[in-house]
């Protein structure tokens, strides 16, 4: 309604002769009736996002994260990781590029390595590589864990429609993330998200102006935080080629 003011005050100043009383308020409503209509939907942010994705092959990002491993007890553990993600075929790589855990890297695909997850450490411990199988670890874990390239961008759409057919409204709010302003969408009915702990409220931001992921934050069911998220450096069809997602690439060190 401000900007409406802003340029209603422009109209009534008489600069050329007199504006008729009804036009400036036929003018006021209509922009009051446009910008209602923008904000009615609670979950346009997250759909406009979701369409982001479905038109995107591939994306490359940085996420920093606070994040306890598995209890609200455990202390928050930084990391900041550089992401490779492409839709088809589904595969993603992931290189922790800050200490505690700098040189650690994940290599997942769906149609290579038998379909299991590649991770080796950093530094000494990285002379080793370890696989684990998704599915095995979706058993054991039981708390809706899925396999890496179902997360991330990819899985908005799902985020969408469990939204929609639980009839969960979000609560909404604005932050500051990354200097700039974020729109963010809190979620306090049990979502099944894939994460080693259980989830009791969810919160996605997204940038205002160009509608991408910034933010994301976790909470226990005791209203624990349980991981904090940042997104930056997001480039979207980024071009990625097999060589991003082999453990030959020379730039690797499995």
């Amino acid at each position: 309604m401000r900007a409406s003011l802003s340029v209603m005050n422009v109209l009534i100043k008489p600069q050329s002769g007199w504006v008729p009383p009804m036009f400036v308020l036929l003018f006021a409503c209509t922009s009051f009736a446009a910008h209602a209509q923008a904000s009615a939907d609670p979950l346009a942010p997250l759909k406009r996002l979701a369409q982001i994705a479905a038109d995107v092959d591939d994306y490359t990002l940085h996420m920093d994260r606070d994040q306890r491993h598995d209890d609200p007890s455990d202390d928050m553990e930084p990391a900041t990781v550089l992401v490779k993600h492409r839709r088809e075929p589904a595969c993603v790589y992931m290189r922790w590029i800050e200490k505690p855990h700098k040189g650690r890297e994940m290599l997942y695909c769906s149609d290579k390595y038998d379909g299991k997850i590649q991770v080796h450490e950093g530094g000494f411990l990285g002379m080793v590589s370890i696989t684990m199988d998704p599915k095995k670890e979706s058993s054991a874990r039981g708390l809706g864990f899925r396999s890496p390239d179902e997360i991330g961008l990819f899985g908005l759409s799902r985020m969408v429609d469990d939204v929609r057919e639980r009839g969960l409204s979000p609560q909404t709010s604005v932050r500051t993330i990354n200097e700039a302003e974020a729109t963010c969408l809190r979620f306090d009915g049990g979502a099944e998200v894939p994460r080693r702990f259980e989830v009791g409220a969810r919160e996605l931001c997204v940038d205002t102006q160009s509608g991408l992921p910034v933010g994301l934050r976790l909470w226990s069911p005791d209203g624990t935080l349980m991981e904090d998220s940042r997104f930056s450096m997001i480039m979207l069809d980024a071009g990625l080629t097999d060589l991003d997602f082999d453990k030959s690439n020379p730039d690797y060190d499995f």
